[in-house]
């Protein structure tokens, strides 16, 4: 790296990187570096001090030029115009943290479009990046970036941020309810990488990072707030915050020959304390900790957008977590607001005329997924609807999207063509034949026909419609949806539960040759939401949550591990025998080894509901001993910000999701032992003697209420 002082233009280098130069700033806040050179002027590292210790580059480094942290113009006829240096440009240091770079050019060095001069300064807390641009010809700018800074999303193994081994770079988000869309999709900034953008007219916006729970206070002083990612089934490998300058709703923009334009960016970096206030005190001080810790994790937002992380997508497959995982904090208009948005935006457009409810949402626009038929996503808008109802009580809302609702309810009634109570899944054999055609959120296994988990989701799914049309005065329409939620109940019994095993199947396939149609690895996510939502009876219940704990002591002698290393729910508790019943025959991803992903891999969301169930079932001191068990020894704010865990090495696998936050869904549920309902809250159980003390609010039908637990016993104090 090179150190001036005084005025210095740009040095010869070698022949490899010619007249390219970078400089440093830092104070005791950040630290960065530039770059400067024909191939770019952009900021290449970033970093800021966390509780003492400096982070690793927050940046994304790759050469893409839409992927650097730096300026630049799209323009009619000529592509993208990113900033760079010539031999006039001069880069002025002016002490330790403060710069300027003088004439860097946007356009070909003989015929540039604008020149600009950037200032850089860090002072306490707070960076500034002042912009000047002037325009040296007209031309028809149809985006532009004023400036951005490419936070990448993925950090290298071995990283160190707040914890040792974290895996995830700091992901940003946004909440705002006046973010804007190209009708259904985001804006299209680059056709080659698809990346695209939202914008909103707020130039203050917060920029909160998880897992860190920092944040930046941005302020601009033109334009308009732009957020922008590339479409990834997954997580995008970077996302970019800055400004545009240009209305995308409005097309092009003519910028004349000697018109100018100053941008004023200031980041202020502050503690966060989460999107939503956690109101929970628990009488363990370390549990109470780690639980408003991981609340404060929480960082879905791309603007009203919700999903598994700003950089993923929103699943409409598991939509229903959104509203459940927002349910846990006290009132937070913001949020609500927020998620009806999004809400209503899925209500509007991500329902087919029949019914059929799109899968998948991210930046292009809506998407079916490559891997099957995916049908979860039916019962999930209900539910979804079911849980913003619960907190918000607006009746007004839930009414203008009832019709939406019945026309789902009925594409998912008509399924079940044999009417036997179970829905079949079309174009899903769920034959053990290695084919892509799965039929609910797990990807590489073969459910299909007839699927235990997303049928559980379709039972709850008709007591949430006779519920919600109760709730609306609609007495023949409660009626007819309690009928067919009961005969729902009966065919879940009946088609899926095997009395020799004493849990209910996985699915069964098209043949319907029983017993040999009939999956049995034990996945655990439909037995535990039957236990929750009393599908499953009390004898059910115990035998499922006993064949779970011998299951638990079996993989623990088999795999040499204690407990405590599998301190979070594997998706399976037997291995997969047929490897047909995984796609391309458990050669994807090596799954034929278990654990692995969907083969016996723990996700957390299952986590949330076996605290959940076993607190139903009248295992209350169990079901704390699970939560406390993942706060002691799974939870970290940097390691419990994934997807799930491989239980039998402790690696963290896949993505980074909110649906992590479903632990402490379960917990506050199911612990506490009351839930809300659209015609008051039901109490269920009686709370572990480890709660004494504990006093938790959260909202109701639009209002806050508060419960503590005293003498074993729950007080409503509002």
């Amino acid at each position: 790296m090179f150190t001036w002082s005084g005025t210095l233009r740009i040095p010869e280098r070698s022949s490899q990187h010619p007249r390219t130069a970078e400089v440093g700033l830092s104070n005791e806040t950040f630290r960065l570096h530039l770059h400067a050179g024909p191939d770019g002027v952009w900021i290449e590292q970033l970093a800021w001090n966390e509780n003492g210790r400096f982070t690793a580059n927050l940046l994304y480094t790759k050469p893409q030029p839409l992927a650097r942290s730096c300026t630049g113009l799209l323009v009619e006829g000529a592509g993208w115009l990113m900033s760079r240096a010539t031999d006039r440009t001069r880069i002025i240091p002016e002490g330790a943290g403060r710069l300027r770079v003088e004439d860097i050019l946007l356009g070909p060095e003989d015929a540039p479009l604008a020149r600009e001069q950037w200032l850089i300064e860090l002072d306490g807390s707070q960076m500034r990046w002042k912009i000047d641009r002037t325009y040296l010809e007209d031309c028809s700018v149809t985006a532009d970036r004023f400036p951005a800074l490419v936070f990448r999303t993925e950090g290298a193994k071995g990283e160190t941020r707040s914890a040792p081994g974290a895996r995830f770079g700091e992901i940003a988000g946004f909440l705002d309810t006046e973010m804007l869309l190209d009708g259904t999709r985001a804006f299209l900034l680059d056709a080659k990488t698809r990346c695209h953008e939202v914008i909103s007219p707020n130039r203050s916006q917060e920029i909160v990072f998880a897992p860190s729970s920092m944040a930046l206070e941005s302020r601009l002083t033109e334009g308009w707030f732009s957020y922008a990612k590339t479409p990834a089934d997954g997580t995008s490998p970077y996302v970019a915050v800055g400004a545009e300058t240009v209305d995308r709703r409005g097309g092009a923009v003519l910028r004349r020959l000697g018109s100018t334009q100053v941008q004023d960016w200031t980041l202020k970096l502050v503690s966060h304390k989460g999107i939503a206030p956690l109101d929970l005190s628990l009488p363990d001080r370390f549990l109470d900790e780690q639980s408003h810790s991981m609340a404060a994790v929480m960082n879905g937002w791309m603007g009203w957008m919700f999903g598994n992380n700003p950089a993923s997508v929103p699943c409409l497959h598991e939509m229903a977590f959104f509203p459940m995982v927002q349910g846990i904090f006290a009132k937070h208009d913001k949020s609500l607001a927020a998620l009806r948005k999004q809400l209503t935006f899925f209500a509007a457009t991500g329902v087919e005329p029949d019914g059929y409810v799109l899968p998948r949402w991210w930046v292009e626009g809506y998407y079916r997924v490559q891997w099957g038929n995916l049908l979860d996503q039916i019962p999930h808008f209900i539910l979804a609807m079911y849980h913003h109802a619960l907190q918000t009580g607006d009746r007004d809302w839930l009414r203008s999207v009832m019709p939406v609702l019945d026309r789902v309810a009925r594409y998912q009634v008509a399924l079940d063509r044999d009417q036997d109570g179970v829905i079949e899944i079309p174009k899903t054999s769920g034959l053990p034949n290695g084919q892509h055609d799965c039929s609910n959120w797990y990807d590489i296994i073969k459910f299909g026909h007839k699927d235990a988990i997303t049928n559980v989701y379709c039972v709850m799914a008709l007591d949430a419609m006779a519920e919600m049309k109760a709730w609306l005065g609609d007495a023949e329409g409660a009626a007819r949806f309690s009928t067919l939620h009961r005969k729902a109940v009966a065919g879940y019994n009946k088609i899926f539960w095997d009395d020799e095993r004493g849990f209910y199947m996985d699915w069964i396939d098209v043949r319907e040759k029983m017993p040999e149609s009939g999956r049995r690895y034990f996945y655990t996510d439909q037995n535990l939401l039957a236990i929750v939502h009393g599908i499953a009876d009390e004898a059910k219940a115990r035998r499922i949550l006993a064949n779970l704990d011998r299951r638990y002591d079996e993989l623990c002698r088999q795999f040499k591990i204690p407990r405590e290393a599998i301190w979070a729910t594997p998706c399976n508790m037997i291995p997969i025998t047929q490897l047909g019943d995984m796609v391309e025959f458990g050669e994807l991803g090596n799954q034929k080894v278990y654990p692995n992903y969907e083969n016996g891999n723990a996700f957390f969301h299952t986590t949330g509901f076996e605290i959940a169930a076993r607190a139903v079932a009248g295992q209350a001191e169990q079901a704390y001993d699970t939560f406390e068990r993942v706060m002691r020894c799974g939870y970290a704010r940097t390691r419990l910000w994934a997807a799930g865990l491989k239980w039998d090495t402790g690696f963290l696998s896949s993505e980074p999701l909110d649906n992590a936050l479903l632990i402490l869904w379960g917990f506050l549920r199911g612990c506490i032992g009351v839930w809300p309902h659209l015609d008051g809250p039901r109490e269920t159980g009686t709370p572990s003697r480890r709660l004494e003390g504990a006093r938790y609010t959260f909202c109701h039908l639009g209002r806050d209420v508060t419960i503590e637990i005293r003498d074993g016993r729950r007080q409503w104090l509002s």
